[in-house]
């Protein structure tokens, strides 16, 4: 699968805001806190890094997804993925991983 795909998906995940949390890579059907990578499956919310971990399975500071994302966030004027997710909120989110789509993209067609 393509960054930009990945991150397409990831991003899909969590369009609805009824599957976003913050505060922890992915809560359960209880509201609990998923924060292990072996047990994301069991979550139904996720944060921006929790959704693309579900839908790739890689490890959350692999990949040039995260470097997208990374950069993305940066645009946005934060430090980190996690800022932007647990600070600027769900919108902020959404606009995050359009620049990482934006910016996979662009490296894809070099």
């Amino acid at each position: 699968m393509k960054t930009s795909e990945l991150l397409r998906a990831a991003q899909e995940l969590i369009r609805d805001k009824s599957k976003w949390t913050r505060g922890a890579y992915g809560r359960d059907a209880a509201g609990e806190s998923v924060d292990d990578v072996d047990s994301i499956t069991a979550a139904e919310s996720f944060c921006a890094l929790g959704a693309v971990h579900f839908v790739s399975g890689d490890e959350v500071d692999e990949g040039p997804w995260f470097e997208a994302l990374r950069r993305a966030a940066i645009i946005a004027g934060e430090s980190s993925v996690v800022s932007v997710n647990d600070v600027l909120g769900h919108d902020a989110v959404m606009k995050m991983f359009d620049r990482a789509i934006e910016i996979a993209e662009a490296e894809e067609s070099q």
